[in-house]
């Protein structure tokens, strides 16, 4: 069983688990669902091998709160603000 931790990293560099997600490979599908949506890409799931190539090959041009969310869907991935 896969599992997603959620982290919340405020300003002050507090960091406070907020939750977790159990089988957690579909919550990357609904986060790439939403970002085709709201920035028109054209595709017809979650998982359209196209729609993500576009929104992959899109990523750099997304503001930078849409980047940073579609960048977290992989595994271990961590931002380090310097």
């Amino acid at each position: 069983m896969s599992y997603t931790y959620v982290y919340g990293i405020y300003p002050d560099g507090h960091l406070e688990e907020i939750g977790e997600v159990q089988n957690s490979w579909r919550f990357m599908v609904a986060i790439w669902d939403g970002l085709m949506q709201i920035h028109g890409i054209p595709h017809t799931s979650g998982l359209d091998v196209k729609g993500l190539d576009l929104l992959w090959k899109q990523v750099a041009d997304l503001p930078r709160h849409d980047a940073l969310l579609c960048l977290a869907t992989f595994d271990r991935c961590w931002f380090i603000r310097s």
